[in-house]
């Protein structure tokens, strides 16, 4: 059963507005106690009461904008000193100001307090290496642009989280200073959060309860903290300047192409006039702009079941459709040897030209033979079919072969046929483009464990 209860309507209101507009009420209720022992405590309980977060709503006076507070003074009402209270006079405060947290329930513990969030916008210089569309910005050299010519404003935006802890783990937050986001936080996919500094304080409540304060500082980049620099330096893989065709030549050393994850196969890179300077580069230590040949580069890999979807097929003219829907460059049954290209997602390319004749030993037939080079529509792997044979003969690119470096070879496992069959191949002119160099320096974090909300709400 209640102790205390409500005497009436308001007793006394009133209403204060700023020079900002806000409003501020104020209203006293009478509330009645049950003992000459029960105190104002129990008479801020009084059941009939406004409830912090209640909006102002009276008869018929209403301000829906105007909330309560936990703000209240409770005083005896009418009671010379010394005698026993009946009456309590309640006096409670309604705003229009924003509070600084929620009025849902009162805090009787500080690690029950919810975290204060805030921010702001720290501007600072940042030098730019590619404009607004996305171009590098090079001089008319196609040299990098550097120093106060190309800084720029930037605003990064910053969080600022507050939050009363139980115990202070240094070790961990030392840990994630200056990382980013491992996972989506605050609707910024990863790498886009990143924890600037960090700061605490230890209080006390009550009788010598110890607690810590916790300040966290965040800085938000909506692209993304890594960076791309662009690829330049002063030196190329091995090659030389072809005066005829004003090619880059890759120069070979010891039977092979220069390697370009090899630093013994990189130099010195000179212009066209044999003068020492610096050149932007493909992204993979080639010249951008300059003609060259394509090779089997690191990212170049052979033509395989593994990722058939990276290779396409292109073949001069047109081939036809046969059986089971492949594509296939008929002898023989069409009397074709086309030309053919096999084209690479990462940028190789390959020109080659089939046989009109075939000869294969060991296999049932010598001589000239019934075959189709195809691609197979459920494998999605080129293959060469001979007919009247069970041998099925599947492409790879094997540029170490005997016969030469320019030479796709076609080996089966057939142990009856073996003859490998070769198809002449050429590399093709490319020309590079610039590349940029992507770097990821800040390591990731977990913000979660730091207890940081997933949404800003």
């Amino acid at each position: 059963m209640p102790s205390s209860r409500l005497v009436g309507g308001p007793r006394v209101w009133r209403l204060r507005r700023d020079e900002e507009g806000h409003r501020e009420y104020r209203v006293t209720h009478l509330v009645e106690m049950d003992s000459k022992f029960d105190g104002p405590a129990l008479a801020l309980q009084a059941p009939g009461l406004p409830r912090p977060g209640a909006f102002w709503s009276f008869g018929n006076d209403k301000d829906l904008w105007a909330w309560c507070l936990w703000t209240a003074d409770v005083e005896p009402h009418e009671v010379p000193e010394g005698e026993p209270v009946q009456f309590f006079a309640v006096e409670q405060v309604f705003s229009s100001r924003p509070p600084g947290r929620c009025q849902d329930f009162k805090v009787d513990d500080p690690l029950l307090e919810p975290a204060k969030i805030s921010g702001s916008f720290v501007r600072e210089k940042e030098e730019a290496t590619h404009d607004r569309h996305g171009d590098p910005i090079l001089t008319s050299s196609l040299e990098m642009i550097r120093g106060s010519q190309v800084e720029f404003d930037t605003a990064r935006p910053t969080v600022r989280i507050e939050r009363n802890v139980a115990r202070l783990n240094l070790g961990q937050l030392a840990s994630m200073i200056n990382t980013v986001n491992a996972r989506p936080l605050w609707g910024l996919g990863p790498r886009r959060v990143k924890l600037a500094n960090a700061s605490w304080e230890q209080k006390f409540h009550g009788r010598c309860y110890r607690y810590f304060t916790l300040v966290l500082e965040f800085e938000v980049n909506f692209k993304t903290f890594d960076r791309d620099v662009l690829d330049e330096g002063t030196k190329v893989l091995r090659g030389e300047w072809n005066n005829d065709t004003g090619n880059w030549d890759l120069v070979q050393a010891g039977g092979r192409d220069p390697d370009p994850l090899n630093p013994r196969d990189f130099i010195r890179f000179v212009d066209r006039n044999n003068n020492p300077c610096r050149v932007v580069l493909d992204g993979r230590g080639l010249p951008a702009g300059a003609a060259t040949v394509s090779r089997r580069l690191p990212d170049c890999p052979a033509f395989g079941p593994a990722v058939p979807e990276a290779w396409v097929l292109n073949v001069t003219p047109r081939p036809t459709v046969g059986l089971a829907g492949v594509l296939q460059l008929c002898q023989h049954c069409d009397e074709f040897g086309g030309n053919f290209t096999l084209e690479h997602t990462a940028g190789c390319v390959w020109d080659g030209e089939t046989f009109d004749q075939l000869g294969i030993h060991n296999c049932g037939w010598g001589g000239a033979a019934h075959w189709h080079l195809y691609v197979d529509q459920f494998s999605n792997e080129l293959r060469l079919e001979i007919f009247g044979s069970t041998a099925r003969w599947s492409l790879d690119l094997d540029l170490a072969d005997p016969l030469g470096p320019n030479n796709l070879a076609l080996d089966t496992a057939d142990p009856a046929c073996d003859w490998p069959f070769f198809v002449t191949v050429t590399p093709k002119v490319v020309t590079t483009a610039v590349r940029s160099i992507h770097v990821e320096k800040y390591e990731e974090s977990n913000f979660l464990l730091l207890g940081v909300p997933a949404v800003l709400r």
